[in-house]
C-alpha cells in the first residue's frame, strides 16, 4: 500500500511540473510575442508616418502642380531605416521612382484594403507598407522599412524567441498527449491481451491433461492461438 502511495505521489509530481512547464512555454511565449510585436508595430508606425509625412512635405509643390517627373522619393532613402518609399496614384500605380513608374503596388493596395496598413514580419527584413490617403490629390505615400538596420533587435529576438517557445510547448503537448494515450488507452488492452493470453495458456494445460479425445479440437485451436503470439 505504502509502495502505491509513493507510486501516485511520483506520477502527481511528474504531471503537475509538466503542466508547469506547458503553462510557463505558454504564458512566457504569449507575453514575449505580444511584446515584441508592439514594439515592432508602434515603431514601425511612427517611422513610417515620418517617411510619409517628409515625402508630402518634399513634394508638396510638384503632387499640387501634378509634377510627377519631378516627384523626389530617393531622398528619403538618407534614412538608414527606409529600403523603399514610392508616391502611389490611387489606382496604387507608382508615380515615382520614375525608373518604376506605372508598376501596381499589389502590397500598399491590400494594405489600404485590410486597414491602411500592412505589417509584415519576412525573413532577414522586417518591412511595413504604410499607406496614407491625401484626399486633395488622392495620392498615396508608402513606405517600406528595413528594420534588419534599425533599433529594434530586442524586439525581432523576442519574437523568434517567442515562436521557439511556442514551437517547443506544441511538441512537449504531443509526446504529453502520446504518453496519456500509451498510459489510459494502449496499456489496458494491452494488459488485457496479457491476461487473456495468460488465461488460454493455463486453460489449455489443463484442457490437455484431461485426455479427453473430445477436447483435442479445442486444445489444437488455443495451441495455434498461443503459436500465432
Amino acid at each position: 500500500m505504502d509502495k502505491l502511495g509513493k507510486l501516485t505521489l511520483k506520477k502527481r509530481l511528474i504531471l503537475t511540473f509538466s503542466l508547469i512547464i506547458f503553462l510557463f512555454f505558454l504564458f512566457y511565449g504569449g507575453i514575449l510575442s505580444s511584446t515584441a510585436g508592439n514594439a515592432l508595430r508602434k515603431e514601425s508606425e511612427e517611422k513610417a508616418e515620418l517617411v510619409v509625412q517628409y515625402l508630402s512635405a518634399a513634394n508638396e509643390r510638384a503632387l499640387l502642380q501634378k509634377d510627377y517627373l519631378s516627384l523626389d522619393t530617393e531622398s528619403v532613402k538618407s534614412y538608414p531605416f527606409v529600403e523603399e518609399a514610392f508616391i502611389l496614384d490611387s489606382s496604387f500605380k507608382i508615380l515615382s521612382p520614375a525608373q518604376r513608374r506605372g508598376e501596381e503596388d499589389t502590397k500598399a493596395k491590400e494594405a489600404v484594403e485590410k486597414g491602411n496598413r500592412k505589417i509584415n514580419l519576412g525573413a532577414g527584413k522586417y518591412s511595413i507598407y504604410f499607406p496614407i490617403y491625401k484626399e486633395r490629390i488622392e495620392l498615396i505615400g508608402v513606405a517600406r522599412l528595413d528594420y534588419s538596420v534599425s533599433g529594434v533587435e530586442k524586439a525581432i529576438s523576442n519574437l523568434k524567441t517567442a515562436r521557439y517557445l511556442f514551437g517547443l510547448f506544441l511538441l512537449l503537448l504531443c509526446v504529453f498527449s502520446v504518453l496519456l494515450l500509451s498510459k489510459f488507452i494502449f496499456s489496458p488492452i494491452y494488459n488485457l491481451r496479457d491476461n487473456l493470453e495468460a488465461v488460454l495458456k493455463v486453460e489449455g494445460q489443463f484442457l490437455e491433461e484431461t485426455n479427453d479425445p473430445e477436447l483435442s479440437p479445442i486444445v489444437s485451436a488455443i495451441n495455434r492461438i498461443l503459436k500465432r503470439r
